[in-house]
């Protein structure tokens, strides 16, 4: 991938009790040597509301570059491939098909969560 155009890729189911340097060093085991120590992942971890409450999410970008391990799911135009890495008590799920329904940032616990809907004529509102 040429430098400056860096993929976001979604990692998904987290255990709760993982934080990014955990994660990060999870990862680092699946670059292949010559990448150690080169390439550093960046994560944002937020929690998951959809797919498993009890876990967590995360975006991460590489830099300067990806690790090989994600080569097929980086070249794919569809969006469709996937990478799992298995960990002690779950199955980590990386993929690059998620147009930003995937949350962002952590909330506030106790703080209301509003959502806004944009309509774009002649389209009808999707929510």
């Amino acid at each position: 991938m040429a430098q400056g155009k860096s993929l976001t890729y979604r990692v998904q189911h987290i255990p709760l009790h993982f934080n990014e340097a955990d994660l990060s060093a999870r990862l680092q085991q699946a670059f292949e040597e010559n990448e150690r120590g080169r390439i550093q992942p960046l994560i944002s971890l937020v929690p998951s509301y959809h797919a498993k409450p009890n876990s967590q999410n995360a975006l991460v970008q590489f830099h300067p570059q990806a690790p090989s391990f994600l080569r097929d799911v980086e070249r794919d135009k569809i969006g469709m491939t996937e990478r799992q890495l298995p960990i002690k008590d779950a199955v980590l799920n990386i993929d690059a098909n998620f147009f930003g329904l995937t949350q962002i940032s952590d909330p506030p616990r106790g703080e209301e969560i509003k959502m806004e809907c944009v309509t774009c004529p002649p389209y009808r509102s999707l929510c």
